[in-house]
């Protein structure tokens, strides 16, 4: 079956991907990779006061991590992170929070979702009667976390095309980070 993502992937590139000044690309469903930060850009908008908002997504086999990040004057801001599990054929949400404009450093980035998984593991266990002792799952929470900064090529189209349709943007313009499930 053919999708409205597939289609736009399968259909003339470069058009897709460098419109002719003047003109929109044909299709917002080709998602944009941005090798300088590793992520996949989900959606963009300008405000009326002249800041760049921008959405994007990284996802492993076990974890999708979305990150809603602004732009003024030359700094990047990190405005929110939302860490997702899977659950069959659909995603769902297992953590947010809010970074209040937070100057964007990727080791910030990394330590806070490696912090909040570590937080989903210890409330899990603790919900579950275990031992909450999370240190004994650090290198697995590390892996984790790790799996989503691969590089492009090893990405599962299928599990691409699941993540990207659920994060494409809705009709308001999108300050903070929302996935529709």
């Amino acid at each position: 079956m053919k999708t409205k993502f597939t289609s736009s992937l399968t259909s003339n590139v470069m058009t897709e991907l460098f419109p002719t000044i003047g003109t929109s690309a044909p299709s917002s469903n080709v998602p944009n990779w941005m090798p300088s930060m590793k992520i996949f850009k989900v959606s963009e908008h300008t405000s009326e006061a002249g800041h760049r908002y921008l959405k994007g997504l990284r996802f492993s086999n076990n974890l999708a991590v979305a990150f809603s990040f602004s732009f003024w004057n030359t700094w990047t801001y990190l405005n929110e992170i939302e860490v997702y599990r899977f659950n069959g054929n659909s995603i769902e949400l297992a953590d947010r929070r809010k970074c209040d404009k937070q100057f964007y450093e990727e080791d910030f980035l990394k330590n806070e979702v490696k912090e909040m998984v570590r937080g989903i593991v210890e409330s899990s266990l603790l919900m579950n009667g275990q031992d909450s002792n999370v240190m004994a799952l650090e290198s697995q929470i590390e892996e984790l976390v790790e799996g989503t900064y691969r590089p492009l090529k090893e990405y599962d189209r299928n599990r691409l095309e699941m993540c990207i349709k659920k994060a494409l943007p809705t009709e308001e313009p999108v300050r903070t980070f929302k996935l529709h499930f």
